[in-house]
This record gives C-alpha cells, structure tokens and sequence, in this order.
C-alpha cells in the first residue's frame, strides 16, 4: 500500500475512479499531491495536501 497518491488532471478533469481514490486517502491520512495545468498550459500548479 502506497504512503500517497499523486494525481494529476487534464484540463481540470478528475474523473469518478480518482475521486474515490482521493476521498480513500483522505480517509486513511494519506498524502495527496496535486499537479494540474488547468485549462490554461502556460500555468500550472503542483501542490500537497493531506
């Protein structure tokens, strides 16, 4: 079992399966890290959470 999830979106998506997957890690204390370039590619963010 994995320490933490890294999930990353396309254009701002997560989809249903990685949703759960984020809620079991927030339930389990978890760390999620985040990356998303968003709808616009000339920013992108990378950030944690727990």
């Amino acid at each position: 079992m994995s320490n933490e999830i890294f999930v990353i979106d396309v254009d701002g998506y997560i989809g249903n399966s990685t949703n759960k997957e984020i809620e079991y890690a927030k339930k389990t204390g978890k760390i999620i890290r985040y990356y998303s370039m968003g709808m616009d590619t000339k920013k992108s963010k990378y950030y944690s959470a727990m």
